[in-house]
């Protein structure tokens, strides 16, 4: 299973351009990463904060409610297990209880990935504390 970012099509069905939504996240969110999550397919990790900040970017500009049904789509097409795929949701601070009981719950792809992102997340922690 994989998690897809849809934030082209969101944008497409509420006649908003991914220029306007970089616009209005200036100094939050970098316009590359704006215009990478519109190529659904190049998205491979995603920085909560950054969804945080394009969610309220969204509910801005549509004046109303964005959850992150919204932009993400389960995909059956191979990729991390439904396991990893709902930690990427959580907070670091979380990360260790969630995955205390999950031996074998990791398919053979996810440990690696798993390891990489958790890692990428607590140095980002440690720059933001610095």
């Amino acid at each position: 299973m994989q998690i897809k970012v849809r934030l082209d099509r969101f944008l497409a069905e509420n006649s908003l351009s991914a220029h306007r939504l970089a616009r209005t996240l200036r100094g939050q969110v970098s316009q590359t990463t704006v215009y990478a999550w519109c190529r659904a397919d190049e998205v491979k990790r995603l920085d909560l904060h950054t969804l945080a900040g394009v969610l309220g970017g969204l509910r801005q500009l549509t004046g109303r409610e964005v959850s992150l049904s919204d932009l993400l789509e389960e995909s059956q097409e191979g990729g991390l297990s439904s396991r990893v795929a709902g930690l990427l949701t959580a907070l670091p601070a979380d990360w260790d209880q969630l995955m205390e009981g999950s031996a074998g719950g990791l398919g053979p792809d996810d440990d690696a990935f798993w390891q990489d992102y958790r890692e990428e997340q607590r140095q980002m922690e440690q720059h933001h504390l610095e």
